[in-house]
């Protein structure tokens, strides 16, 4: 990963490591995950289509 294309994302890898899944795990309980992962996959397609238009 590039620290200057994302320098707050470097600067706090550490800190991010194993967290983001254990507190979607935990509100996953109550919540389900379905809205999350079609957000998720809308951002990647969005982030894909950006990156070959940017070509």
């Amino acid at each position: 990963m590039n620290p200057n294309t994302f320098p707050a994302l470097t600067r706090n890898l550490g800190l991010l490591e194993n967290n983001a899944f254990l507190v979607r795990w935990d509100s996953g309980r109550d919540r389900t995950m379905d809205r999350s992962f079609e957000t998720t996959l809308e951002l990647l397609i969005l982030g894909m289509r950006a990156k070959l238009t940017a070509q």
